[in-house]
């Protein structure tokens, strides 16, 4: 009888439960679609865009994003009618990822399925109101370079033998949040672009800052050349419009001095592969100071200047439109433009603050992916600290010393024990001393963890802060490690994080001390526009370890301005208007360090600072910061504020293991000498 009312139960919820769902996906519509078009296939972040609408009743729930054991929760409420549109970040390249829509009015599975390698070259991304207009860079490079009139020199930069390949975002699709631009080496705003909301052009600000490459064209029409978004990216200035090209041109293309921006031609005529550029109608100006650019018919054809750690780009024609967009050379010459790629630079430098080599990985958006480089060392201490104040001290004895308390175990619990007890006849108290004897032997092996049950919680912090003067925003990078004494769930109160992940590792070691391999799949985030982790398991005595990207409020704390005093000489101004010390700062002005000491809150000092351009043959490890100063009229503010603690907001800070440092590019006062 209760084997029949259980079975009856059970076909009853499962009656219910399938009725549910046919209900749901009757009133509940969910659609899927990549954000980008064409030649593109993220190998680290594949941004999804999640198409819902409500035909019932008022509901409210979570969409569901899985794929190999990792989830990430994105809070919906749904109205009756109501259509909602939520770009998901996941990380897939090949496989199945799962979407599931469970509300309180039903549930919506559906999968979509990635595949396929991703193409050779560097992606460009094309935001546009069409699709295919990129298309033409795809043809493979020859090594063949631009021609030049005879008698002048050849460019060394003028071979374009970068692959590139081509991708498409409608600007409705374009990603709101710069972790869905990882793959991505370069993007250009084409038509429509203007109409990208704010939350959209913030999103590619930071993407910029952090390397990558945005390019603003010209023409007849540019409205995101008017656009007050972007007045402080654009690498030109003074920008009207007039005629370039066409076989009449006799001014050839000059290399730019990149500290002038004053006009020099030669004569001759611009050639690509035979194919004189066709005249046309272009918007040209000036190179922004601290930019540099090419010239013809005393016409700017194109400009770019340093961002953060990447670079912006103007080109003054509009290759998508007639007459340019039936010219043979156009190819050439866009991919000419086109081809240094300051992401990869950029990665390099970063990857010292990712996580640490070896089988480390970091979650971008929402799932993981892999990094290189290693974390900076823990600050010395000045003397040692008991392990109930730094759980991170802990160390494991000497093998040696186990091996030596392992031995004395063996020789104690069996030759000494049984034959002793034996020879006083009392053989059966066996049953009682060898337990004893084991536990004492453990409490001696694991003397060392002992103090860790009166640990409190810790967190160590290690990263980057760097910004560019003049944005809102700046990123910090890096790594926090967690020792969480009883288990439990606990909310990490993260605040404007981008991405986020968690760092296996099977041999983790905190001066010795070898942490087990964490679960990395218990984080389940909730995305809300950014990350939060709200409920995270811990078991006692737990280290967790993760990595973000986190938005950083710079742009009210530290502040480092030029203003020229002649050619190649400037005023820097550097204030710290943050409420942390700048402890060790100094200056990097192309490949010099000038020590400025500690910068306390309120602290202002001026510097005056000399621009070499004969700085060709220095070179400097990806590591260094003045790699990104070499041969520019721009500076870098760098030191430490390990006042500032970022990422999670629980447990003490051991100041003695965490260091945040920072890196902060100057500008240009008034954006002009």
């Amino acid at each position: 009888m209760a084997i029949q009312t259980i079975r009856n139960l059970w076909v009853a919820t499962l009656v219910w439960t399938l009725g549910a769902s046919a209900l749901a996906s009757e009133t509940l519509k969910l659609e899927l679609q990549s954000s980008f078009e064409g030649n593109f296939t993220g190998r680290s972040v594949n941004p999804i865009v999640a198409d819902i609408q409500n035909l019932g009743p008022d509901a409210r729930g979570v969409l569901v994003v899985s794929a190999d054991g990792n989830r990430t929760d994105y809070p919906v409420e749904l109205p009756r009618g109501a259509k909602k549109r939520i770009i998901t970040y996941p990380a897939f390249l090949f496989g199945t990822l799962h979407f599931s829509l469970e509300t309180d009015q039903g549930k919506v599975d559906k999968e979509y399925n990635g595949g396929g390698s991703n193409p050779d070259g560097i992606p460009v991304l094309l935001i546009s109101d069409t699709s295919g207009d990129l298309g033409f860079i795809r043809r493979k490079p020859t090594a063949q370079k631009i021609q030049i009139n005879p008698g002048m020199p050849p460019d060394p930069e003028a071979d374009n033998g970068s692959g590139l390949t081509d991708a498409y975002a409608k600007p409705e699709m374009a990603p709101a949040r710069a972790v869905g631009y990882t793959d991505i080496g370069k993007v250009i705003l084409g038509s429509g672009s203007e109409r990208l909301s704010n939350e959209q052009v913030a999103a590619l600000k930071l993407w910029c800052l952090q390397g990558g490459t945005i390019v603003f064209i010209g023409g007849v029409s540019s409205p995101v050349l008017a656009d007050t978004r972007w007045a402080s990216l654009i690498p030109a200035a003074h920008l009207h419009l007039t005629q370039l090209g066409g076989e009449s041109s006799r001014e050839n293309f000059i290399r730019e001095n990149p500290n002038t921006s004053a006009n020099k031609s030669t004569e001759g005529f611009l050639l690509v592969d035979g194919s004189p550029m066709p005249r046309a109608s272009v918007t040209t100006g000036a190179p922004v100071f601290g930019g540099r650019g090419e010239f013809a018919d005393n016409c700017l054809v194109w400009a770019d200047a340093p961002h953060g750690l990447g670079k912006t780009i103007f080109i003054s024609f509009n290759p998508f439109e007639a007459p340019i967009r039936s010219w043979e050379g156009r190819q050439k010459l866009l991919t000419r433009i086109l081809k240094q790629n300051s992401t990869i630079l950029a990665a390099s430098y970063l990857s010292q603050y990712n996580g640490q080599v070896g089988g480390d990985r970091m979650w971008t958006g929402t799932a993981f992916v892999p990094t290189a480089g290693t974390v900076p060392p823990p600050l010395a201490s000045a003397k040692p600290t008991p392990i109930e104040d730094d759980p991170f001290s802990m160390v494991l004895p000497p093998t040696e010393r186990i091996m030596t308390i392992l031995l004395a175990y063996f020789v104690v619990v069996v030759p000494v024990n049984f034959l002793l007890l034996k020879k006083l006849k009392r053989g059966e108290l066996a049953w009682f001393t060898a337990p004893i004897i084991s536990l004492a032997f453990a409490a001696i092996l694991f003397t060392s963890a002992g103090s860790l049950y009166s640990g409190k919680m810790s967190t160590v912090t290690n990263g980057l802060v760097f910004a560019q003067e003049g944005d809102s925003e700046g990123w910090f990078i890096g790594t926090t490690q967690m020792f969480i004494p009883r288990a439990g769930s606990y909310d990490l109160h993260l605040s404007n994080i981008d991405s986020l992940g968690s760092i296996p590792n099977e041999q983790q070691a905190y001066r010795g001390y070898s942490v087990p391999n964490e679960d990395t799949k218990d984080l389940e985030p909730v995305d809300t526009g950014e990350i939060l982790v709200t409920n995270l398991p811990a078991n006692n005595l737990a280290f967790r370890k993760i990595s973000y990207k986190q938005r950083i409020p710079i742009s009210s704390w530290i502040h480092v301005v030029l203003e020229s005093e002649g050619k190649k000489s400037a005023r820097c101004d550097i204030t710290n208007s943050s409420p942390y010390t700048i402890g060790g700062a100094q200056l990097a002005v192309g490949g010099e360090l000038i020590v400025l000491g500690n910068l306390p809150p309120g602290k202002h000092v001026s510097v005056q600072v000399e621009f070499k351009s004969n700085a060709k043959d220095e070179t400097y490890p990806v590591t260094d910061i003045r790699t990104f100063t070499l041969n520019k009229p721009r500076v870098a503010l760098v030191g430490t504020m390990n006042e500032f603690h970022p990422g999670p907001q629980i447990g003490q800070p051991i100041p003695s293991r965490s260091a945040t440092n920072i890196a902060i590019f100057s500008a240009w006062k008034g954006g002009q000498p």
